[in-house]
């Protein structure tokens, strides 16, 4: 199951690849189709519902996933209710990558 993560930069975090040995990598208006889970990482500043319409268009039903440096339960919540299956801290352990991709790989929300 290949992962895609999208960042402002395009760049890859020690974690996400121990997690995923052989993800993708792209910018944020970069979404590959034959990704199984996309990650996106919210950029300070960013509305997340603004960036979930974004980026769920090119998407076709596959779960998006968000990542954020600085978490909030408000911004969590306004991720889940603006379609994103998941939402997780931007620097979360390869091993809660891995649980997060196997709920939300199976159609659970994170």
């Amino acid at each position: 199951m290949r992962q895609l993560f999208l960042s402002a930069d395009a760049r890859q975090r020690d974690s996400w690849r121990e997690a995923f040995p052989d993800l993708m990598v792209g910018y944020l208006d970069e979404v590959h189709a034959d990704a199984a889970i996309t990650w996106a990482l919210l950029p300070a500043g960013r509305d997340v519902a603004e960036l979930i319409a974004k980026v769920l268009g090119s998407l076709a039903g596959r779960p998006l996933v968000i990542l954020a440096d600085e978490p909030d339960e408000e911004m969590a919540l306004a991720a889940l209710n603006a379609g994103a299956a998941g939402f997780c801290i931007g620097h979360a352990a390869p091993v809660a990558l891995h649980y997060a991709a196997a709920v939300v790989g199976s159609g659970g929300i994170w």
